[in-house]
């Protein structure tokens, strides 16, 4: 087959509203992903932690991801792939503001990357799942368009973090 003839035959990606919205829905869980990490050592150097005390935050936050993906089921059986990515949108807004005003307070902090964590992994389970369906054969195209995306909004977070430490701003 010639590459003309294989261009041709590719499925057409329609890119609407609804898949705009789940790219920068899993573009954001990307950028929190990648943002979070360079976070936990800020933690522990303001807090005067052990590197022990402070991987507890990695694995409360390991130990959301784990429900999340225990639970999404379950979760979009009874209320649908929509509403669980807004709830998962919603959890990480509220573990952020959770984990950023927790100060040096380990289970606020601890608690804070355990919800921010389950919500990236509601709009990981339900993105996934909704790009696949609703786009049937172009669906590994749309995936990898959703995934680049998150890796370059990713790539982004660790910049900010630093460029914000490094102006004075704090990573806050």
């Amino acid at each position: 087959m010639s590459g003309s003839t294989a261009a041709a035959a590719a499925p057409r990606l329609d890119r609407d509203f609804t898949t705009w919205v789940t790219y920068a829905q899993i573009a954001f869980f990307g950028y929190f992903l990648y943002a979070f990490n360079p976070t936990v050592a800020l933690v522990r150097d303001e807090n005067g932690w052990s590197r022990s005390i402070a991987s507890l935050i990695g694995a409360l936050f390991a130990l959301g991801a784990i429900t999340g993906g225990l639970t999404a089921g379950r979760l979009v059986r009874r209320f649908g792939r929509g509403p669980l990515m807004r709830i998962g949108s919603a959890l990480i807004v509220a573990g952020l503001v959770v984990y950023t005003a927790g100060g040096g307070v380990l289970p606020i902090l601890l608690l804070g990357g355990f919800v921010a964590s389950l919500g990236g992994t509601f709009i990981m389970v339900g993105g996934n799942a909704f790009l696949t369906d609703h786009h049937g054969t172009a669906s590994p195209r749309a995936l990898t368009e959703a995934h680049g995306l998150a890796t370059l909004a990713g790539l982004v977070g660790p910049l900010a973090i630093g460029g914000l430490m490094a102006v004075g701003l704090g990573w806050r």
